[in-house]
């Protein structure tokens, strides 16, 4: 139970973190892989997620808010076996995290009394929304277990093999599922948020900044509820260089974001000047406490940086310039943008550590 008085909230959020989490070193051929023809593979499980979270229970959650007492089917797998065998695994996957987020921030918005309304199951009979949630984080959890046992098979089994012998192996009971399932959600590929341009000062031209404070308090406060692993601010962080009241400002709000995620400003023209100095550089707004920002393992300056502004005056900063400018010609990594790997269009990307 959750602050909101409904069952199962925070379990049904947590569903696309552990299985992106247990499925992180599977090749597509493997997502693809059924134990006989009449087993699921982990595709059609995810195909199947992602068509139920639509098709049967956010349309349920639809009709228990809109209808007195609405009627509902039974929901078959075996009934849509085809289009789970031709959905795309990743697509699937996709589709289905959108719709959870989708749906657990409308059932977070739900008044505590929404759990009391009814419905008719035509082969359980009477139910509430509560009971449905439970049923939801029942279903959640079946298939949970389903793709542990389908990765354990497919990728962790074989890997026991010694010198032609199978080595011995336990029992997947609860107690051990749900320890692999804690240390999944652990181990899950990590999350960021990317904001950009708060240039506090911009909509009035200097005259004061409340649209922009507005503008990334709620920004703060959005990331502080979704809880990534790290947030990356890319400038312009203020609009006129060198003013410390807008430089404050940034400072300000960027200090209610929770301790616990790792903060990276990444200053812009406009902070640093198009020519930057020793004494602008100084003067960047950054968080107290910014961690290290590396380049391909290479530190650079302490919580922000920036390669383009190298670019036209290196002379004026040169222990900056030196430190970040032969790392601007070359390709120096590749990104991941948390569901797709995906290669930068820019001359370098950056790699958070």
């Amino acid at each position: 139970m959750n602050d909101t008085g409904l069952p199962c909230l925070d379990l049904l959020e947590a569903t696309p973190t552990i299985l992106r989490g247990l499925m992180a070193e599977l090749s597509p051929m493997d997502v693809r892989w059924k134990p006989a023809p009449d087993r699921f593979s982990v595709g059609e499980v995810l195909a199947h997620l992602s068509h139920t979270e639509g098709h049967c229970y956010r349309m349920r959650l639809d009709r228990f808010l809109s209808e007195d007492n609405p009627e509902f089917e039974s929901d078959d797998a075996q009934h849509h076996l085809e289009l789970y065998r031709n959905m795309d695994p990743e697509d699937a996957f996709d589709h289905f995290e959108e719709q959870r987020e989708t749906n657990i921030e409308a059932l977070r918005d739900l008044p505590p009394a929404a759990g009391e309304r009814r419905a008719v199951h035509k082969e359980v009979g009477p139910i509430t929304l509560a009971q449905m949630l439970n049923e939801w984080a029942l279903h959640d959890l079946g298939h949970i277990r389903q793709i542990a046992e389908l990765v354990r098979a497919r990728k962790y089994l074989a890997e026991r093999r010694s010198a032609g012998r199978l080595l011995p192996t336990e029992t997947m009971t609860i107690q051990r599922l749900l320890l692999a399932l804690a240390l999944a959600g652990n181990l899950a590929a990590q999350t960021f948020i990317q904001m950009s341009d708060p240039q506090f000062g911009m909509f009035t031209k200097d005259v004061d900044f409340a649209h922009e404070t507005a503008n990334l308090e709620f920004a703060i406060a959005t990331a502080n509820r979704l809880k990534p692993d790290f947030v990356v601010i890319t400038g312009d962080l203020i609009n006129k260089t060198g003013d410390a009241a807008q430089a404050a400002e940034y400072k300000r709000i960027t200090s209610k974001l929770d301790p616990k995620i790792k903060l990276y400003s990444v200053p812009g023209n406009h902070d640093v000047g198009n020519e930057p100095t020793a004494e602008s550089l100084a003067a960047v707004p950054r968080a107290a406490s910014a961690p290290t920002i590396t380049v391909s393992g290479r530190a650079t300056s302490r919580g922000w940086c920036s390669i383009r502004i190298w670019r036209k005056a290196p002379d004026k900063v040169p222990e900056r310039g030196g430190q970040n400018g032969g790392l601007v010609p070359r390709r120096i990594g590749k990104g991941q943008t948390g569901r797709r790997h995906s290669t930068s269009s820019c001359s370098s990307t950056f790699r958070f550590s």
